[in-house]
């Protein structure tokens, strides 16, 4: 059979490499004007309230803490600052009727002019600018799709070392962990499997291949916020963004004395945490490093818990129009695995260790009011290491096959009363030390422009190509796989009577498993009342929609253990596959719905939402004995040339 896509060369292809060449010359024009001979700097802006429409404010401009000039708007909610010195500022605003806010802290330089908006909002609750919903930031309150974020005060304010127990706040998602402390955790957002998610860090895609993340190795570590979005977005995210989501955001050095951190804590079953931070600015370059260890015995024997953890971002503002940025996290853990203890009476000795490396470079690049580009280079590697140095148990062959391993006699009573006794297999017959391995890769290059027109349009698109390698090793042997995928997409937003806010996208993605695939998305905004700056009950009332398609890449295993990977490695299993026309597995799919209303309270001091949501999933993957395959419309030739196999056969939905 032969294949349609070509072997990996280490070389983009001809389209994605033109496209990122233009954006970087574009970021290396906008940088340009470093070489300018002008001693000081402009910043002007706009002050709008969360829905966009301009406000006659006053505004404080701040320089290491300090105001240094202050003023008022325009009619239109413009201002400007000249004959600025070069460093770090941001523009304070605040109107009748509306909580006072900042601006982002921004670096002006010699000659250069830079641009901010100060978004106000209506009452004390905080209308934060998310990024997960649209291919560029936007104030949440103009977008239509189920966003919720945990900022650094709430983080602060659970006391909790793992992001995992911040996640369990927000609505709509489920956080299962097993065990204790460390244990595998897996994150169900609106009914989806825990590998329907999209993770990333800082932008960068976290996920093993496949769609799987253990959020139990996660901790708080320099972590700024957690952005968590709650429907299908394919479009800008590609394989594995099902029903959801999750982005963290790295904490960045802000201020111009060094801030140094130190924190110890500890408690019961030997538990200790201690966590230093160091971060600041230095004229144009901003610095953050974040190093923590985390570790606990639990209550269980050879259940130990080792947590180490680096995170870091780095920045520098070059000339007038471009931002770098760098980030590196790196986390590495060990954990004991004691088994189902009370089932067996026994305590195992299974441990794994894992390993996560992820790298980040990002230039963002502004060009006057009109246009901005971005361009990321990204690495990440992960490793997970199983052992089973030994059987644990009393040998039992019953059939003469060979020796499983039994635990105690144990008695288990149900919830209904109902007892039962017996012993329960605690290891498997098999060769030890009984050992599995997973290593996994991708390298990632991706560029991004962005057309403002107006307040009322502004148009999006991008490209990217990454290339995903995957190992597994076990006592049984060892098996590979590497793919190329080149992603693209194209997206606007609009905005109608400043009442209807909306924004549709679609997304293209060409993956060396399954081939092409195209996912669409629409979200809507629309108020049937807007804010009202006076202490109303009734303060906005908000009606949102949302349709949208996401898909997801086989995992290694699926790929190695499907119909397509095992015929291959049967005899004539290649003319098996050519005459019965079986093809590599495919994709899982969903399709979501929403519609969802936000009704403020009291000139914005209270808010609510309701949600109604009918995600469908499909062509799911699951393992399908030979004698079920020709229900399937495998051809029997093919299904009992093996034992069975990994194929797109399941569907459910959840509402």
């Amino acid at each position: 059979m032969t294949s349609k896509f070509r072997e990996f060369d280490g070389k983009l292809p001809a389209s994605v490499a033109v496209f990122l060449s233009t954006l970087l010359f574009l970021g290396t024009i906008g940088s340009g004007s470093v070489w300018a001979q002008l001693d000081t700097g402009t910043l002007n802006g706009r002050v709008v309230d969360q829905l966009g429409v301009r406000i006659i404010a006053d505004v404080r401009l701040v320089r290491d803490g300090q105001v240094v000039d202050k003023g008022s708007t325009n009619d239109e909610g413009e201002f400007v600052f000249v004959g600025l010195i070069s460093g770090r500022y941001f523009v304070e605003a605040s109107a009748d009727g509306f909580d006072t806010r900042k601006s982002a802290v921004v670096f002006v330089g010699i000659s250069s002019e830079v641009n901010v908006e100060v978004l106000l909002s209506v009452g004390p609750l905080e209308q934060y600018v998310v990024v997960t919903a649209a291919a560029t930031e936007v104030p949440a309150a103009r977008v239509g799709s189920p966003i919720s974020v945990i900022d650094a005060d709430t983080l602060r304010d659970l006391v909790k070392a793992d992001v995992l127990e911040a996640m369990r706040t927000v609505p709509g998602v489920q956080v299962l962990q097993t065990g204790q402390r460390g244990g595998i955790t897996n994150v169900f957002v609106r009914g989806g499997a825990s590998n329907f998610n999209k993770v990333l860090i800082d932008g960068v895609s976290a996920n093993d291949i496949g769609g799987m993340f253990d959020f139990g190795v996660l901790s708080t570590s320099g972590v700024e916020r957690v952005e968590v979005l709650r429907s299908a977005n394919s479009v800008l995210y590609g394989s594995d963004a099902l029903s959801g989501v999750v982005n963290i955001t790295t904490t960045r050095g802000r201020s111009a004395q060094p801030e140094l951190r130190y924190s110890i804590d500890g408690g019961n079953n030997s538990t200790f945490r201690q966590e230093l931070s160091l971060g600041g600015v230095i004229d144009r370059f901003d610095y953050y490093v974040d190093v923590s260890h985390f570790d606990t015995d639990n209550a269980l024997e050879n259940n130990e818990f080792r947590n180490n953890t680096v995170a870091s971002g780095f920045g520098v503002a070059l000339g007038s129009a471009t931002d770098v940025s760098v980030i590196f996290r790196r986390l590495d853990s060990t954990l004991g695995l004691p088994g189902p203890v009370l089932f067996n009476g026994l305590v195992n000795d299974q441990s794994q260790d894992e390993d996560l490396t992820l790298v980040g470079v990002t230039a963002r690049s502004q060009f006057g009011s009109h246009w901005s580009t971005v361009l990321r280079v990204a690495a990440t590697d992960q490793s997970s290491h199983f052992i089973d140095p030994v059987p644990t148990g009393e040998p039992f062959d019953l059939y003469g096959f060979g020796s499983n391993f039994l635990g105690n006699t144990m008695t288990i009573t149900g919830a209904n009363g109902f007892s039962t006794s017996g012993r329960a297999v605690v290891d498997f017959g098999g060769v030890y030390p009984s050992v599995f391995e997973s290593d996994t890769s991708r390298r990632s290059v991706s560029g991004q422009i962005n057309y403002h027109l107006s307040n009322l349009f502004s148009l999006s698109g991008g490209l990217r190509a990454e290339n995903e390698n995957g190992k597994q090793e076990s006592s049984m042997g060892s098996v590979s796989t590497e793919r190329t995928n080149i992603g693209a997409f194209v997206e606007a937003r609009g905005v109608f009577g400043e009442r209807v806010y909306l924004t549709g996208g679609l997304g293209f993605e060409d993956n060396q498993i399954f081939g092409f695939a195209i996912t669409p998305r629409v979200s809507a905004a629309v108020y049937l009342q807007r804010p009202d700056p006076s202490h109303a009950v009734l303060s906005g009332t908000k009606l949102t929609l949302n349709l949208g398609s996401g898909i997801k890449a086989p995992s290694v295993f699926d790929e190695l253990n499907s119909i397509f990977s095992v015929l291959q490695n049967v005899r004539d299993g290649a003319d098996i596959i050519e005459r019965n026309g079986i093809e590599p597995i495919g994709p899982e799919r969903s399709q979501s719905f929403d519609v969802g209303l936000e009704q403020g309270f009291w000139g914005g001091r209270a808010r609510t939402n309701v949600a109604f949501f009918n995600n469908q999933f499909s062509e799911l993957i699951e393992f399908v004995s030979n004698t079920a395959l020709p229900r399937l419309g495998v051809a029997p030739e093919a299904a009992f040339a093996v034992l069975g196999g990994r194929v797109n056969a399941a569907s459910y939905r959840a509402r």
